[in-house]
């Protein structure tokens, strides 16, 4: 089951990295290490799903260290991950038939407003990686669904 403090536990371990390709790797795996942990009506996230996942949520952080870029990057790179994990189910989720990504719903706007109450705040490492965790955890996985055989077939969400 997925839970925030595993993700703020990886963003609070993140070392500052000038290098924007090595960040997209700590920040993908970060990612990876929370998403690892996903569930949907019993059936956890492979960790071939968690790789498809990645696969697409790295290549969309590309150009992340432009002032600002991030705003939109990170978003689209959580969206790209489900997206990816939901290109095959049977693979992601053991038996699933399918796989809806989560609708991401606003998740951009509300991850901007964050980011700038963080600034204006001078919100300190550990609250900034907590809000963020929080956000993420509640803008980019609910509405996910895993559906699973059955007669009818039996569609759970992502938890």
């Amino acid at each position: 089951m997925l839970n925030p403090l595993t993700l703020r536990d990886q963003l609070l371990a993140l070392a500052p990295i000038d290098n924007e390709s090595a960040a997209i790797t700590t920040l993908t795996n970060a990612y990876g290490v929370y998403a690892q942990a996903a569930v949907a009506g019993g059936v956890p996230l492979t960790p071939a799903g968690v790789a498809l996942g990645k696969a697409a949520f790295g290549p969309l952080l590309t150009g992340m260290s432009v002032n600002n870029a991030g705003l939109s990057k990170i978003p689209a790179a959580l969206r790209a991950f489900w997206v990816g994990v939901a290109a095959t189910p049977a693979i992601s989720f053991v038996g699933a038939i399918a796989v809806t990504p989560p609708p991401h719903g606003g998740f951009e706007s509300i991850f901007t407003a964050l980011m700038s109450i963080n600034t204006i705040n001078q919100s300190d490492l550990a609250n900034s990686a907590l809000a963020v965790a929080n956000v993420f955890h509640a803008g980019a996985i609910v509405g996910g669904t895993v559906t699973l055989p059955g007669a009818p077939p039996i569609v759970v969400p992502i938890l």
